[in-house]
């Protein structure tokens, strides 16, 4: 997910949550970096087989990105196909996030107005 401050990044993130059964509150884990969620009820998903929604905010992490995710455990997390990975500011992350990438880019429009546009 990329977009400016404010943009809308975690309220997305809120409703992603919510879509696949989570009930706690989400907050962005901007000072933690990843937050992990297990998704008890799977009838939200297409998928059985995703059991986790793990949340990633990159926003204080400078230099070697690619050192930080290996450190952090996250590029092992993202190979694995029961983990749906989300990860806010990932432009810092580009060079090294698979292939198959959804790209969700967030504009702030107004004080009540966002765009959002998914890429492939």
């Amino acid at each position: 997910m990329v977009g400016e401050m404010g943009a809308g990044k975690t309220t997305f993130m809120q409703g992603l949550a919510h879509g696949l059964g989570i009930e706690r509150n989400l907050n962005s884990p901007t000072y933690i970096i990843i937050r992990s969620y297990e998704l008890i009820n799977k009838q939200h998903t297409t998928n059985n087989k995703v059991n986790k929604l793990i949340h990633v905010d990159l926003y204080r992490l400078e230099g070697d990105i690619k050192q930080e995710l290996i450190n952090l455990g996250l590029l092992e997390q993202m190979g694995k196909p029961e983990n749906i990975v989300a990860i806010e500011w990932a432009k810092k992350a580009k060079e090294i996030l698979p292939q198959n990438t959804k790209w969700v880019e967030f504009y702030y429009v107004s004080e009540q107005e966002r765009r959002i546009i998914i890429n492939e």
